[in-house]
């Protein structure tokens, strides 16, 4: 009796096998097709397409389950990617990188989701004071509270073409701050050209001249700004006063004739709105 030895040429999903010794015959089993099996989620609209191992593109256009897709057979690793994705979404697998597969891939999650963009801010001009914030709101829900300048970016982002509005939930103490470019709809980037302009606040210095009888009367607030009045009613001095700014309003020049006196003249230290009772008394 012949004695026949075989020899394992190859391990794979499929074996060769040769037979060695006088008149013997050797066999080859074809490997069996690989298939792919799972689902895709939260798809909205065009397709996702995947491939494996760098070939057998596949094309998913609807979301539900899938079975039965022929992949590679001559490999037990498998490495799964996104080569193209949907539009405004982002789609990722669930198991991108599978080992010691025998005869199929199964349960391969194909989830998709909206793309989110960034809403950001730039603060200007804030100078500030003591326990002052500003207070931001986007789309009256997300807020940030801002204690310098500098550039800041809600937490929440939005969904890819859906809009924002920016808007002023809180001013700091003493000023007024302003958006620029603060609405945008439809949006398919981040959004990125909104500013917010702060300035410290300001306020006006007036009052009432009466007794004036003829000629003029100058009048003088904080040294420099100096206003002539040549009849009885209104004044207002052109520079106003900034916030925890003073005042103090004096007579420049006397109208010929007469004395005029400033009353209700109280120059405090600290000035947080508007000025309008200086009274101007002249008399003979």
């Amino acid at each position: 009796m012949k004695k026949i030895t075989y020899r394992i040429l190859a391990i794979s999903t499929s074996v060769i096998l040769s037979a060695c010794g006088g008149g013997g015959t050797s066999t080859s089993t074809s490997p069996a097709p690989i298939k792919m099996s799972g689902a895709v989620s939260g798809l909205k609209s065009g397709s996702v397409v995947i491939d494996i191992n760098g070939a057998n593109p596949i094309t998913f256009s609807a979301n539900g389950s899938y079975s039965d897709q022929i992949v590679n057979t001559n490999t037990n690793s498998y490495v799964l990617r996104v080569v193209s994705q949907p539009v405004n979404q982002t789609c990722t697998i669930s198991s991108g990188y599978l080992t010691g597969v025998v005869d199929s891939l199964e349960n391969v999650q194909i989830i998709c989701a909206t793309e989110t963009l960034p809403v950001n801010v730039l603060v200007s001009g804030k100078v500030g004071f003591s326990g002052s914030t500003l207070v931001l709101s986007n789309n009256t829900s997300d807020q940030i509270s801002i204690t310098e300048n500098g550039q800041y970016t809600f937490d929440l982002q939005i969904p890819y073409n859906s809009s924002y509005s920016v808007t002023v939930t809180d001013q700091p103490t003493g000023q007024t701050c302003t958006v620029v470019n603060g609405a945008g709809p439809e949006i398919v980037a981040a959004a990125s050209n909104i500013s917010v302009i702060c300035a410290i606040n300001t306020y006006k210095v007036s009052g009432v001249v009466s007794g004036l009888t003829g000629g003029q009367v100058t009048l003088i607030d904080n040294g420099t700004d100096s206003l002539t009045v040549g009849a009885n009613g209104s004044f207002t001095f052109a520079v106003p006063v900034t916030y925890e700014g003073t005042f103090a309003v004096s007579i420049g020049q006397q109208p010929v004739g007469q004395t005029c006196v400033v009353t209700n003249n109280n120059p405090g230290p600290y000035v947080f709105n508007d000025i309008s009772n200086i009274g101007v008394l002249c008399s003979p």
